[in-house]
């Protein structure tokens, strides 16, 4: 997908932005390993903490940064988007998506972890909507929440561009709200419901993805000088922004961040790394060779989520956490080349004809 994948690593100008794929790799590595040391081994959380000296970590909290990278890259297609095209969209997203949960939930089902009787929930991503609990091990409800935001965006700026602002804004604002006065609602907020119908993980993909979209709006428009003053004001900016990330998922309990301060601290991290106005982003955007490793950061978190789900499910198959969490790191290598290249690289291209139309 546009935040995950190597397909979309454009900015709104058509420039490369390396910047964020050394960024999505530090987040698909804490998802990985919030999920080995919360669910897989315990003492692995702990040495964490210890190292961090803390007792709180919100490392899972990096999917919401996610989010917020899938709306900036969206920025362009929603752009482009007309009414006559919009479906064809929504198709190459679904196409782009799906193979990868159908192949795992696929592997599951072979070693009696999931039901057959799931299945067709793999073809329409619900999980992140209280339709279905997790597929493949606490990744699609990611994907799900994704794909159904971006097709409610798209659709938005199919029928009318200059209104469809306005309603994601309207839409961003109301999410925000919910965040802050729903706690009380079922659920813990990023996954449960609020109200008893409101998935959590939905409210944060509006906010977020919104976000994202009103930055690469921000960062195409905006073309600023490259002063001094700029180049030293915008590498504050990104310091600042990358302490604050850092900060705020490791050393919870002890540098306290509103989670709506940390999105838009993302949000401008991103505008900022878009134009390479930072020090930071000015010298990581010309490591291109990252490429070479952030390409399988969507294998990677499919591929984690199901491994994480067979061991957890067989209760590690009565052996310590430590060595099934080296079991793991040793099967996720083979796995996310097999889903890259076999899925993504392979299947894929051969299956869009059959549900994209390309139109002249």
């Amino acid at each position: 997908m546009d935040a995950m994948s190597d397909e979309q690593k454009l900015t709104t100008k058509g420039k490369r932005i390396y910047f964020v794929e050394f960024l999505r790799i530090f987040l698909i590595l804490s998802v990985f390993l919030v999920h080995v040391g919360d669910w897989i081994d315990p003492e692995l959380k702990r040495s964490v903490l210890r190292l961090c000296n803390t007792q709180v970590w919100r490392l899972q909290m990096a999917v919401m940064y996610f989010f917020i990278m899938g709306g900036f890259f969206l920025y362009r297609k929603a752009m482009k988007v007309e009414a006559s095209t919009v479906c064809q969209g929504i198709c190459k997203l679904w196409i782009r998506l799906m193979p990868g949960i159908i192949f795992f939930y696929a592997l599951l089902v072979s070693v009696g972890c999931r039901f057959w009787w799931n299945f067709p929930f793999t073809f329409f991503p619900a999980a992140g909507h209280g339709v279905a609990t997790a597929l493949v091990g606490w990744s699609d409800w990611f994907v799900g929440v994704y794909f159904i935001v971006s097709c409610f965006i798209l659709g938005l700026f199919a029928m009318n561009r200059q209104s469809a602002w306005i309603w994601l804004i309207a839409g961003i604002l109301i999410s925000w709200w919910i965040e802050r006065n729903a706690h009380a609602g079922r659920g813990n907020g990023t996954y449960g419901l609020y109200y008893e119908f409101l998935s959590g993980g939905t409210i944060r993909g509006i906010s977020c993805m919104g976000l994202g979209m009103v930055a690469a709006y921000l960062s195409e428009r905006w073309n600023l000088r490259r002063t001094v003053f700029l180049r030293v004001l915008a590498s504050v900016l990104e310091l600042g922004a990358l302490y604050m990330l850092v900060g705020y998922m490791c050393w919870s309990s002890r540098v306290k961040y509103d989670p709506i301060a940390m999105e838009l601290a993302v949000a401008a991290l991103l505008i900022s790394a878009s134009r390479s106005w930072g020090i930071i982003s000015a010298v990581l955007n010309r490591c291109s060779g990252v490429t070479y490793l952030s390409r399988y950061t969507y294998s990677l978190l499919l591929t984690q989520g199901a491994l994480v789900a067979y061991f957890h499910c067989n209760r590690n198959f009565g052996m310590s956490g430590h060595t099934c969490a080296w079991i793991i790191l040793g099967a996720v290598v083979p796995l996310v080349l097999i889903e890259y290249h076999l899925i993504e690289g392979w299947l894929v291209p051969r299956l869009k004809p059959f549900f994209v139309i390309e139109t002249p």
